[in-house]
């Protein structure tokens, strides 16, 4: 448990689980406190990998963490506003990445090397299609590039690339989001995920070879609240890989699943409005 906190740790102190800041989640920023702090425990179902058919469970400790600077924002979509931010147009960092798998414990990689922990980083360019006091949609479009973390300590995995259309609504006391997207991955970080070298090929895990080309379509729910000093946050996630380059794959056990995270946090403390 401590082991697998230590991987989870830096994606749930930066993720977008991070908070409300009024009573009443609102999409306007304003008359904020500028820094809150607080802790809570995070619980999610993931996939091993893209395409597998086993998964873990987490129920592990998370840091509440929201930053509302003027020229720097850790808050619930991210850590944004680093490079390039105007009233329509941002240029910020995209985060993503994926936990390892220990392949004794996966059944379809059984007697292959290990999954790192893999980082993901690059630029995102966020353009706001519309905005009112009730709602926002937003057209993203993130680059990154992935790193492994582990032997050797961090090798370069490949890229993708995200387009994503993302939506913000007021329902009541509550904030509800949703995400839709597809992406797109070279040849090498493909290969990291679902190749198999012709050292680890067996009878029913024949060599294969991955291509660059389609990865994926996402769409994601999201409710979160804010209810004195607690917060609440939970969501789900659907994840096709129908049609993908990699289909074919001998690693791809199950063209789709179901993510779902849960979290609940106690605020102890914050500064006066940021505004």
């Amino acid at each position: 448990m401590f082991k697998a906190y230590l991987y989870l740790f830096p994606i749930l102190v930066f993720v977008p689980w991070a908070s409300a800041a009024q009573q009443k989640i609102t999409i306007d920023e304003t008359n904020q406190p500028l820094w809150e702090f607080g802790l809570g425990v995070g619980a999610a179902v993931l996939p091993d990998y893209l395409g597998s058919d086993q998964s873990s469970t987490y129920v592990l400790p998370a840091p509440y963490i929201r930053y509302r600077g003027e020229k720097f924002k850790a808050d619930r979509q991210g850590v944004r506003g680093i490079f390039y931010d105007s009233e329509k147009l941002d240029l910020n960092l995209s985060f993503s990445g994926s936990l390892p798998v220990q392949n004794e414990q996966n059944e379809a990689r059984r007697g292959m090397n290990n999954l790192d922990l893999v980082a993901e980083v690059g630029p995102k360019l966020e353009y706001q299609l519309q905005k009112t006091s009730s709602y926002l949609l937003r057209l993203d479009l993130s680059a990154r590039g992935a790193f492994s973390i582990g032997n050797p300590m961090l090798y370069h995995r490949g890229w993708t690339f995200e387009p994503r259309f993302y939506y913000e609504r007021e329902l009541g006391q509550w904030l509800f989001t949703s995400k839709l997207s597809s992406s797109f991955s070279d040849q090498r970080y493909h290969q990291y995920y679902f190749g198999v070298a012709p050292e680890f090929s067996t009878e029913t895990r024949p060599s294969y070879q991955a291509k660059a080309g389609y990865t994926g379509t996402e769409l994601a729910f999201k409710v979160r609240r804010r209810y004195q000093s607690w917060y609440f946050n939970f969501g789900v996630k659907y994840f096709s890989l129908h049609g993908s380059a990699y289909q074919d794959s001998p690693l791809v056990r199950q063209n789709h699943y179901v993510s779902a995270t849960a979290l609940v946090s106690y605020i102890f403390g914050q500064s006066n409005t940021s505004k």
